[in-house]
């Protein structure tokens, strides 16, 4: 894979979630494997991975790396894991029908 790549871990990061929580690490986890799915299905392979800093700091660890063009679909496996978690924020009853939020 050439050029920029993103992790699940750093989308989270980016979008202002905790990784360290019990909750957090559910959603992460969750959403890889949702991603990484997605990924198999579209190419027929794994996603690439490499060993790649922790953000503590101390040590490293495998993590799959996808395209920049792949942003959404992890934004979307975030949220869907949020749900699957149970941490998901309730959207306002009134944007469900197409009123204001």
């Amino acid at each position: 894979m050439n050029g920029r790549t993103i992790t699940v871990c750093g989308v989270m990061r980016q979008l202002g979630l905790d990784l360290a929580s019990r909750e957090g690490k559910r959603i992460v986890w969750t959403a890889g494997r949702l991603v990484r799915d997605k990924w198999f299905k579209a190419h027929g392979d794994r996603p690439d991975v490499r060993l790649t800093a922790k953000s503590n700091g101390s040590g490293s660890h495998d993590k799959a790396h996808y395209p920049e063009a792949w942003r959404d679909i992890i934004v979307e496996a975030i949220r869907d894991a949020e749900i699957t978690v149970g941490t998901a924020m309730p959207e306002r009853q009134v944007s469900l029908f197409g009123g204001a939020s």
